[in-house]
């Protein structure tokens, strides 16, 4: 559940027609972008106290020289009496855009504020030059799940190109050129009992195939961005116990969300 999706959001720029509750809508192509500023705050009121365990700000036209502050708290947004970051380094890949941050423990907290700068956000139409503005297609503020056990080998994130080809009669070939998404295949083969019945099973029953996961398969690496994603399961499976010991699994295929 992405709990920024009930919070209650205000910023200190937005213009009027591309306002901050933009990164509420489920496509990230629908974004917040600040009046004419590269310096901007995000306030987030979730209306009580909750677990938030990873944070994520999707869908930008940051770089890799922008930097972002976070701060949760029970008082107000901006005392981070529960976390302040202080400024630190976005870890935006110039090409996703995307910034994560997974606090070492979940915390509970009511109040969120993020600020983002970057002096050198790109046109967000051409992907090159300066802005002048900032943008965000979606922001995540979730309860996380890691599994005990590590997901087995075979996993890996891969490109599906849906551009439709046709050939002519003369043997041309023509291509209707559609944007790319990426997948991300893993399967969870050592799970408890608990963990299959008690989180993955509810996490489909909550979030099905029509809602979105966010899916970070190696946190903190040089290729962060390149493996994780969000978006919906392409398809439904089932949790099923391959033996006779404390042992369950699950097969996911995540499709990215544009």
């Amino acid at each position: 559940v992405n709990l920024i999706d009930d919070a209650a959001l205000t910023s200190d720029s937005q213009l009027a027609t591309l306002p901050a509750e933009n990164v509420q809508n489920a496509h990230l192509s629908t974004r917040w972008r600040t009046a004419g500023v590269t310096t901007a705050y995000l306030d987030a009121d979730f209306l009580s106290s909750v677990a938030i365990g990873v944070i994520a700000v999707l869908g930008t036209n940051l770089t890799s020289g922008a930097t972002i502050r976070i701060r949760l708290s029970n008082t107000a947004p901006s005392t981070g009496d529960l976390l302040d970051t202080g400024v630190i380094s976005a870890g935006v890949s110039n090409a996703y855009r995307n910034a994560f941050y997974i606090p070492s423990t979940p915390i509970t907290a009511r109040y969120m504020r993020i600020d983002l700068v970057d002096a050198n956000a790109v046109n967000p139409q051409t992907g090159t030059g300066v802005a002048g503005f900032l943008e965000v297609g979606r922001v995540v503020a979730a309860p996380v799940f890691r599994p005990t056990i590590n997901f087995s080998y075979g996993w890996g994130p891969g490109w599906v190109d849906p551009s439709r080809k046709t050939r002519s009669e003369n043997g041309q070939l023509y291509i209707d050129r559609v944007p790319r998404f990426r997948v991300l295949n893993f399967t969870l083969d050592a799970l408890s009992e608990a963990e299959a019945l008690g989180q993955i099973f509810e996490l489909d029953r909550v979030v099905g195939a029509s809602a979105d996961i966010l899916a970070i398969a190696d946190p903190g690496s040089t290729y962060q961005s390149e493996s994780a994603i969000w978006g919906p399961v392409a398809a439904m499976s089932a949790v099923f116990n391959p033996a006779f010991d404390d042992r369950w699994a699950k097969t996911y295929t995540i499709e990215e969300r544009l």
